[in-house]
């Protein structure tokens, strides 16, 4: 009898609690904040809450600076404003997060260039020391360590003995502890300042000195290395000193009187240095918006984050960083947006194997990793993809001394990227470039073109540089639709297994459009690579720039790469005949023709060799479409492309595609004139009402053969 009553006030109760819970979230939207701050129209008195410019009495009008704004209490859904073309120094502290929906926003009002929020302070009293040498005359920044110094806008060198292009050479080590060089003889005494070796083609390692003996530096690094040792006939220079100083705007910076010191014909100008580590450094903080700033001059990171979620970084620049721009640990759902970045000593950005679900989109990354000896190695790649589920595209990365795209992650998605000028100050490394088994990862319709590493101060005098590279035990991988082009080697595979390399265009490289090996002293360790449409040409004619090589150091076993090769290009049309080059016990620098391929590996079955010869490299058109648009472009003569199909007239690249043709020897003659005729004979006479034509004469412009009427 009593259920029914019951019932219905159980379902007043739930109406109520859900009004009251609609009520109050809609409260919170409602009563969402929009604070302004202004270092030219603000004052620390006033509340934030208008963007009227302070006047005496007034508490309507925006925040002056940082310090002022970080001692506020922000809501989901409030909005901080930086007012346009104003420029803002310190760091952004941030207790609170935003909810779903309901994010905390960074942005920008007004007008006018983005602000900028910096870590830099001006440098405007000197002293001359003599020598071009001139000092701070008082203490620049609070740091024990400088990583960025700006003159004239520019990111400036570190002093550095030698100075850039030349190294000292390793003639001796012990272990990774101590170097011994004729370069050295103990006058001057290195002893407080840095040594940089190049311990491997991709490794320049920092380390500080304990001290020296002769000819002898004690060293301790002062990164992790890895574990490897320096190499004897291997390169150093040293940094750190003002002894290095001979260069114009070289700079040291020093640790004790925290002074800095320049290397400049006249009295420095605009001269800035970092006073903070981090721009922004948050912590388990989430749905929090970066929006339309401009970030510049942090000593090591300029955005850092950790066991956050739920970020976007958005429209914004960074700009001279001391390390990495963006840095995140343990974090899910970031994402970086059409943002710029520039001058960057270490990569743009670099996230976590522990993060989850990130977006790279649409950023424009230029200088990274310039700066031997101030950027941190393992973090140097231009973007480092670590977290699963990652999705990058439509970036465009150039200039970087590492890797253009580092990515280690499961379950990711590599599209759509532009990557040039990668390796500039390293070598054995790539446009794109991974390790290790992953799950599902893709590498597509990326375009990678000028990577051709640096060997200065390597034991192994090789500049290598690779478009795509999957080293050592890469498995799972798919590769396609991408375009290589001017690199040392198009795509390689080293040490890898079960990885599918479709539907990709590699052109003028310089010793291998393909490269697939095993450096393991295990048969079959490379195995399972499949190898499908793909289109592998090469301009030179050397037989050392061959289309494709395959080497196995230890084993006989390069009958056991491939799960399946075919109908693939091998075009070399200047040379067509070595076009594999095979490596492996017993068969050392072996060259083969598509033929002698086709009966050792009993692969590439349907695979074709270039359509037809060419007398001159000029005689090759190749194009590509770095854009999300058709591009549409005029042949400059009748081709035939790679499946020897004439073409003429206009052709289509499709996006993050590219087209490869060759000039076509004996192109059709387009008759584009009507025939003359010039005279013709009929019988005078005729029975019948068909007449036959006795004679005719007539030109075309491509020639008579026969008449009817």
């Amino acid at each position: 009898m009593n259920r029914y009553p019951q019932k219905t006030n159980s379902s007043l109760l739930i109406y109520i609690i859900s009004i009251f819970f609609i009520f109050l979230v809609s409260t919170t939207e409602a009563y969402a904040a929009t604070y302004y701050i202004s270092s030219t129209d603000g004052d620390d008195t006033c509340t934030g809450l208008s963007q009227s410019p302070y006047t005496t009495g007034v508490t309507a009008c925006p925040i002056k600076t940082l310090t002022k704004l970080n001692t506020k209490t922000f809501s989901p859904g409030d909005s901080i404003l930086f007012k346009k073309g104003d420029t803002f120094y310190g760091s952004i502290t941030v207790s609170q997060s935003g909810t779903a929906g309901n994010p905390i926003t960074f942005s920008s009002y007004g007008s006018g260039e983005k602000p900028i929020i910096t870590g830099f302070t001006d440098v405007t009293s000197w002293t001359n020391l003599g020598n071009n040498i001139w000092e701070s005359t008082n203490a620049v920044s609070t740091l024990s360590y400088l990583n960025v110094v700006s003159v004239n806008n520019e990111n400036a060198t570190m002093g550095r003995t030698p100075n850039e292009g030349s190294v000292y050479t390793v003639d001796s080590h012990n272990a990774n502890s101590s170097i011994t060089s004729s370069n050295l003889t103990g006058t001057p005494n290195w002893t407080g300042a840095q040594v940089v070796i190049r311990k491997e083609l991709w490794i320049w390692q920092v380390a500080n000195i304990n001290s020296q003996s002769g000819g002898t530096i004690n060293y301790t690094d002062v990164y992790s290395g890895g574990g490897f040792s320096p190499r004897d006939t291997g390169g150093f220079f040293i940094q750190a000193d003002s002894k290095t100083l001979d260069v114009q705007n070289e700079w040291y910076y020093n640790p004790s009187t925290k002074k800095l010191q320049i290397y400049s014909t006249s009295q420095p100008i605009n001269v800035k240095v970092p006073n903070i580590n981090y721009i922004v450094n948050l912590y388990s903080k989430s749905n929090l918006n970066f929006e339309d700033i401009t970030f510049q001059g942090s000593n090591e990171i300029g955005m850092l984050f950790n066991a956050s979620s739920n970020i976007l970084i958005q429209d914004c620049n960074f700009i001279e960083i001391g390390f990495e721009a963006v840095s995140y640990y343990n974090t899910q759902n970031m994402e970086i947006n059409n943002n710029t970045f520039t001058n960057i000593n270490s990569g743009a950005i670099i996230g976590s194997a522990s993060s989850l679900n990130d977006k790279i989109i649409n950023n424009t990354i230029d200088n990274t990793y310039t700066k031997i000896g101030i950027g941190r190695l393992y973090a140097a790649a231009a973007i480092g993809v670590y977290a699963s589920n990652s999705y990058v595209r439509y970036n465009r990365v150039s200039n970087t001394g590492y890797h253009g795209i580092f990515v280690n992650s499961n379950e990711g998605q590599i599209r759509n990227n532009f990557v040039s000028n990668v390796l500039l100050n390293t070598s054995d490394g790539g446009g794109i470039y991974s390790y290790g088994p992953r799950t599902n990862l893709i590498i597509d319709g990326n375009i990678c073109m000028n990577a051709l590493g640096n060997s200065l101060g390597a034991v192994n005098q090789y500049d290598v540089a690779t478009g795509i590279y999957l080293d050592n035990t890469s498995a799972n991988v798919t590769i396609s639709n991408n375009t290589v082009t001017q690199t040392t080697r198009g795509i390689s595979v080293s040490g890898a297994n079960h990885i599918t390399i479709t539907n990709n265009l590699v052109y003028d490289v310089e010793v291998g459009g393909m490269k697939v090996y095993n450096f393991f002293n295990t048969a079959g360790s490379t195995n399972n690579i499949t190898l499908t449409n793909n289109q592998f040409v090469q301009k030179s004619s050397l037989e050392s720039a061959s289309v494709a090589a395959f080497q196995s150091v230890y084993s006989n076993d390069i009958e056991l790469f491939f799960l399946n090769n075919n109908n693939n290009i091998y075009a070399r049309p200047l040379n067509d005949n070595a076009t594999f080059t095979v490596y492996q016990p017993g068969l050392i620098g072996n060259y083969k023709s598509l033929s002698d391929w086709q009966t050792f590996s009993s692969q590439d079955t349907n695979s074709k060799k270039s359509p037809i010869s060419i007398t001159s490299e000029s005689d090759i058109f190749f194009d590509y479409n770095a854009t999300t648009s058709n591009k549409t472009v005029s042949l400059p003569w009748p081709v035939v492309d790679m499946d020897g199909n004439k073409v003429t007239g206009n052709v289509t690249i499709l996006p993050y595609r590219s087209v490869i043709y060759l000039k076509d020897p004996s192109p059709n003659t387009v008759d584009s004139l009507p025939p003359s005729i010039s005279s013709f004979t009929i019988p005078t006479t005729s029975t019948s009402l068909a007449i036959s034509i006795t004679t005719l004469s007539a030109t075309d412009s491509t020639g008579v053969t026969g008449y009817l009427l």
